[in-house]
């Protein structure tokens, strides 16, 4: 219905009337004031209250044929599975959207705020944070690597045997690592 909007992020989210819905009278956004209400609310007017009405029935129709698409329950029923594996804790709001994601890629971010349960928003974030996450190992590939190699040299006893017979066990002592083109050590 688009009447309302989600404001704020992690626990002080509050849903705000949308800024057309007070232009056209059909609410009013109420600040928060020293000395007045501690926290901002909004007001539905009566006409906005009779718009919602007209509109209402038709709103809860199209949820519930968005929630009855074989995609979602399907998505739905693989992720309870999946949760209650034995020996398995439960995911987390980001684990269930990267898990769904992962899984049932021709979900879009509405599909997933029906199956789980959370705003917009935050499958929004979940999504974009993957997104760059995926970028910059994909770049990391691509960069070259160096064209040495670090390699630790230990010292050997006097008789020139390795591991040393009469102690039985490795020395512990170590030269500090030093660093060789890669060119001599393939030679």
């Amino acid at each position: 219905m688009d009447f309302l909007y989600v404001a704020g992020g992690q626990a002080h989210q509050r849903h705000r009337l949308t800024p057309w819905v007070v232009q056209a009278g059909h609410g009013k956004f109420i600040p928060a004031k020293r000395g007045g209400p501690r926290y901002p609310f909004d007001v539905i007017s009566p006409a906005g209250q009779q718009w919602i009405g007209e509109r209402w029935a038709g709103a809860v129709a199209a949820l519930d044929a968005q929630a009855s698409k074989p995609l979602l329950s399907e998505a739905r029923g693989a992720l309870d599975g999946f949760q209650q594996r034995p020996g398995r804790t439960p995911l987390n709001a980001q684990g269930q959207v990267l898990w769904l994601r992962q899984h049932f890629r021709d979900l879009t971010d509405t599909d997933i705020v029906n199956v789980i349960g959370v705003t917009q928003q935050l499958v929004s974030r979940y999504t974009s944070l993957q997104r760059r996450q995926l970028e910059a190992r994909r770049l990391a590939l691509t960069v070259p690597l160096q064209d040495t190699v670090k390699v630790q040299l230990r010292e050997e006893q006097e008789e020139g045997r390795w591991p040393p017979a009469e102690q039985g066990r490795l020395p512990t002592s170590t030269t500090p690592a030093e660093t060789y083109p890669a060119a001599q050590l393939a030679a």
